[in-house]
C-alpha cells in the first residue's frame, strides 16, 4: 500500500498590508504621481472623515472626490461613473468606507482602463471575457470591520430592481495596497458594527467548513473567528473600545485573507435572496443562519470541527452551535431579524435562488433545494424559542 501523505497545498495573497492606529499617515507618498480618485460615500464627507483621511495622508492636492457610493453597488451606477470618469486618466484610485465602497473602487480599476466597447453587465452574465488590461492601481483604507474586500479579488455587484447579485472576480481585482486603521472605524454605529462583524464572524466560520480549506487557511479563519466571536460578546456594553473595534478589524482581515482562497460557501449563497428581497443587511443575511449551517456540516466533520470549536468558544464539537446561537440573542439578532422578516419561514421559499455558483458549491457538505429549505425552517423554529429583549 502506498503511503498516505497530505495533499498539496497553496497560498497567494499579494495585498500589501499595513495595520494600526495612525497606519495611514503619510502614505501619499507610497502613491503614484498623478490625478487620483477618492472612492467614498457622502456621509464621509459630511462627517469630516474624507479631510481627515486627505490630511493624515499627507497631501490634499490633486483629488478628485467621487463620494456616491451606495449600499450593494449597482450595475447601472458603476457604468454612469466609468462614463462620467473615464476621460481623467486616474494614476491611482483609494477606497475610503465600508466593504460597497471598496468594491466600487475595485470594479472602476477594471472599467476606467477598460477599453469603451467593455460591457460590464454582458461580463457579468458571463457572455464577454474580463479586458485582459492592468486595472488602476486600487488603494483600499476600509472603515468597516466585515468584509475583508480590502485582501480578496472579489467584488459584488446588483441589479436590485431585478432581485439579482453578480460576483465580479479576477486577481486583477486585487487592491494593491490596504491600510487598515481601527480609529477610522469609531464613528460606526452599533447595528452596522453587529452586521459586519457577523460578516466576518460568518467569513470565518464557511472558509472553515470548506472544501477548499487548506492548514493554512484554517489557521487564520479559526484566529479570525475567535476574535470575531469575542469582540462580539461586548456589544450590549455599546460602546465598545478601540481594542475591541481593534479586533474586529483584525478578525475581518484574516477572514478575507481565508475567503480570499476558499470563498465563502453556503450562508453567503443562502444570503443573497434574503438580502435582495427583504433588504436584511448582508451581514445580519449571513450570519443568522450560522448555527444551523454548522450543526447541518457536523454530520461530515473530518476532524475539523472540535479544534475550532475550542479555539473559538472553549467548547466541544457539539456545543459549538448552541454558543453560537448564545451569542446571536446576546448581540439581538432575533429582534434585528424580526424587524425586516417577521415571519422567518418565508425564507424557504427562496431556496431554488440560493445556490450561487462559486459559493453553494464550496460547502463542505452538499446540500439540495429541499435540505436549504428545511435548514431555513429549522432556522425560524429555532429562533422562535430564543428569549427576546
Amino acid at each position: 500500500m502506498a503511503e498516505q501523505t497530505s495533499p498539496v497545498w497553496a497560498f497567494h495573497n499579494p495585498v500589501a498590508l499595513r495595520f494600526g492606529v495612525g497606519c495611514a499617515r503619510g502614505q501619499a507618498a507610497a502613491l503614484p504621481p498623478g490625478p487620483r480618485l477618492l472612492v467614498t460615500t457622502r456621509g464621509m464627507v459630511k462627517r469630516g472623515m474624507v479631510q481627515r483621511l486627505l490630511a493624515d495622508l499627507g497631501n490634499a492636492e490633486g483629488w478628485e472626490i467621487l463620494d456616491a457610493v451606495t449600499t450593494n453597488p449597482e450595475v447601472s451606477a458603476l457604468e454612469s461613473h466609468r462614463a462620467a470618469l473615464k476621460a481623467k486618466k486616474f494614476a491611482a484610485l483609494v477606497s475610503f468606507g465600508g466593504g460597497s465602497a471598496v468594491d466600487t473602487a475595485k470594479v472602476l480599476s477594471i472599467l476606467l482602463g477598460a477599453p469603451d466597447d467593455f460591457d460590464l453587465r454582458a461580463h457579468l452574465e458571463g457572455k464577454v471575457p474580463m479586458p485582459d488590461v492592468p486595472p488602476v492601481p486600487h488603494y483600499a483604507i476600509p472603515t468597516t470591520s466585515g468584509t475583508g474586500a480590502e485582501v480578496t479579488p472579489f467584488a459584488t455587484v446588483w441589479a436590485t430592481a431585478e432581485g439579482k447579485k453578480f460576483s465580479f472576480a479576477s486577481p486583477r481585482l486585487f487592491p494593491k495596497a490596504a491600510w487598515l486603521d481601527p480609529d477610522y472605524t469609531t464613528e460606526v454605529d452599533r447595528s452596522v458594527t453587529v452586521s459586519t462583524g457577523l460578516d466576518a464572524f460568518s467569513q470565518a466560520l464557511e472558509s472553515a467548513w470548506n472544501r477548499n480549506a487548506n492548514p493554512y487557511t484554517l489557521m487564520i479563519a479559526t484566529r479570525s473567528a475567535a476574535l470575531s466571536y469575542r469582540a462580539l460578546q461586548s456589544i450590549p456594553a455599546w460602546p465598545i473600545s478601540l481594542q475591541t473595534r481593534a479586533e474586529l478589524m483584525e478578525a475581518s482581515l484574516l477572514a478575507g485573507l481565508a475567503i480570499s482562497h476558499t470563498r465563502t460557501a453556503l450562508a453567503h449563497s443562502m444570503s443573497y435572496p434574503i438580502t435582495a428581497h427583504y433588504g436584511v443587511p448582508h451581514g445580519l443575511a449571513c450570519g443568522y443562519t450560522l448555527s444551523e449551517l454548522y450543526r447541518y456540516n457536523l454530520a461530515v466533520d473530518d476532524g475539523r470541527f472540535e479544534p475550532l470549536a475550542r479555539a473559538v468558544a472553549g467548547c466541544g464539537r457539539e456545543q459549538f452551535a448552541d454558543a453560537i446561537d448564545a451569542l446571536l440573542v446576546k448581540i439581538g439578532v432575533p429582534e434585528l431579524m424580526a424587524s425586516y422578516m417577521p415571519d422567518l419561514a418565508v425564507a424557504a421559499k427562496h431556496a431554488p435562488e440560493m445556490f450561487t455558483k462559486g459559493r453553494a458549491d464550496n460547502n463542505l457538505r452538499a446540500a439540495d433545494v429541499p435540505e436549504i429549505a428545511q435548514l431555513l425552517k429549522d432556522v425560524a423554529a429555532r429562533f422562535a424559542q430564543f428569549p427576546r429583549s
